[in-house]
């Protein structure tokens, strides 16, 4: 008999899939959704025919998902400690970080000077964040290992030509080499000052797809934009696309090289006066809402 739910004998299958600590797991997982109305749960089927039925679901991650819970169980069982789903569902992911063969390395770019810095950053502010707690709990000492082995930190700034990646051997490497770029940089504050917002919201996009477009091996561009581009609306939001400096509000149409040179302008002229950093950043913000408007 089943020691979670009582009232099933604990077959493998039932323990792996049936059971309601099993079903709380897998609804945690990537896998959740692809789950929902299938009534088939014999492990065999999970393996072979379900990954062929449905394109989003690979047998690798159906296998680590599957050996995650049969680990909790044993730990619950044999010493009486139960896991969390969320971790238990963390720890498949951590094996198919560790088997995954597709994924040969990942470039991050970082907003730093030089490789060191750019390094030092990527530990700190990334690393060793909560989110990876749990894979740093699971792997220990050797995650760092890991992630050197598989990600590469480069200096560099989204709001400059080439990305403001200085070493010209990593650039080349990189055109060789990638083939998905993803984009979520961006500055998510409302009171920020304009110049910067159009370096790296607008002008970043753009150095983002021009990199984009000397990787050789190109296969896909994902960007990341903010809730906000949509407008203010209600119900179901499709993601429609929009034109090259289309408004959602009058005018319908925006010059975005105006807006530059709007910018360099006014910057140029605080420089004539003498303005101090405080007095131009604070212009600069106001310049920003008053655009916005």
């Amino acid at each position: 008999m089943c020691q979670s739910c009582h009232c099933h004998v604990e077959t493998v299958s039932h323990a792996l899939v049936e059971c309601n600590r099993a079903r709380k797991i897998w609804r945690y997982s990537n896998l959740a959704e692809e789950l929902r109305g299938v009534h088939r749960c014999d492990i065999v089927w999970m393996l072979q025919f379900w990954p062929r039925q449905h394109a989003k679901v690979e047998g690798a991650e159906v296998a680590a998902l599957l050996w995650a819970i049969w680990k909790a169980r044993n730990k619950w069982r044999f010493e009486g400690k139960k896991e969390n789903p969320l971790r238990v569902v963390a720890n498949a992911e951590a094996i198919i970080l560790r088997i995954q063969p597709n994924l040969k390395k990942l470039y991050l770019l970082i907003r730093a000077g030089d490789d060191k810095s750019a390094k030092q950053r990527m530990f700190r502010d990334v690393i060793e964040k909560d989110l990876f707690r749990v894979l740093r709990d699971t792997w220990g000492d050797s995650l760092d290992s890991f992630i050197l082995e598989k990600v590469v930190a480069v200096p560099g700034d989204i709001s400059y030509e080439d990305l403001g990646i200085k070493n010209s051997n990593l650039k080349e490497e990189m055109y060789r080499q990638i083939d998905l770029v993803i984009n979520v940089a961006a500055i998510t504050k409302f009171d920020e000052r304009y110049d910067a917002l159009l370096d790296t919201n607008i002008m970043g996009a753009f150095q983002v797809l021009s990199f984009a477009k000397n990787c050789t091996k190109m296969q896909m561009l994902v960007h990341l934009s903010s809730a906000y581009a949509c407008g203010e609306k209600s119900g179901l939001i499709p993601e429609n696309s929009f034109t090259m400096g289309e408004m959602l509000k009058w005018p319908r149409q925006l010059d975005i090289m105006a807006e530059k040179k709007l910018v360099e302008q006014k910057l140029n002229q605080l420089q004539t006066t003498g303005a101090a950093e405080d007095e131009v950043t604070s212009i600069m913000k106001d310049l920003g809402m008053e655009r916005a408007r």
